[in-house]
């Protein structure tokens, strides 16, 4: 299996707050591909929610990717 990364981007979080703005969050896109498949998706820590940050969740995947 090999683990593809995407940069870090800021994406549309699709909500709007109480003064009317939108908010943003950070995403890291991700690729696995292996034996003829492929799949992608992303991390999306929620803040507030998650104690997990996009530049926490890039290098826990960065690690991973280099392990092989």
């Amino acid at each position: 299996m090999r683990l593809e990364l995407g940069a870090v981007q800021r994406v549309d979080a699709g909500t709007i707050t109480l003064r009317g703005s939108s908010r943003t969050r950070v995403a890291l896109r991700v690729r696995l591909t292996g034996d003829g498949v492929a799949g992608e998706g992303e991390a999306l820590p929620l803040p507030g929610f998650s104690p997990d940050d996009a530049d926490g969740a890039a290098a826990a995947l960065a690690a991973v990717a280099a392990a092989g």
